[in-house]
């Protein structure tokens, strides 16, 4: 027996499943990332660990924000809303940092070279101090 496209919509609406987000969670986003914006933080937020595009969430947090005068507003000062799983507003990571290929240079094959003879242990040399 198939299914009818009506009971898979059905099925996938019971388990939790949406295309779109609603509009309580796009004013919880929206809360959640004005308050890092005033605490000095970027934000992205990310759906089932997929980054969502920045001019998509911009475009939904601006089309579901409460109107200045509306009873809806969350006080800026109150603690954000919860997010639904698989929802994260975090902070954007860093650049990577790209590392020289010095590990053939001649200083670094000797130090390796008294390492592996038991001579002198690399691990045991700290950094200077400043």
């Amino acid at each position: 027996m198939r299914n009818s496209k009506s009971q898979y919509e059905g099925r996938l609406k019971k388990w939790g499943f949406h295309k779109n987000l609603t509009k309580e969670v796009w004013v919880a986003v929206d809360h959640r990332i004005s308050k890092r914006k005033r605490d000095g933080k970027e934000s992205e937020v990310y759906r089932g660990g997929k980054l969502m595009r920045p001019e998509k969430v911009r475009k939904e947090t601006l089309r579901n924000r409460f109107p200045p005068t509306s009873k809806g507003v969350i006080p800026s000062s109150a603690p954000s809303p919860e997010l639904p799983s698989g929802l994260a507003v975090c902070t954007p990571a860093g650049s990577e940092v790209t590392w020289p290929k010095t590990l053939n240079l001649p200083w670094l094959r000797f130090a390796s070279f008294l390492e592996r003879t038991g001579i002198f242990n690399l691990k045991s040399i700290s950094a200077p101090k400043s």
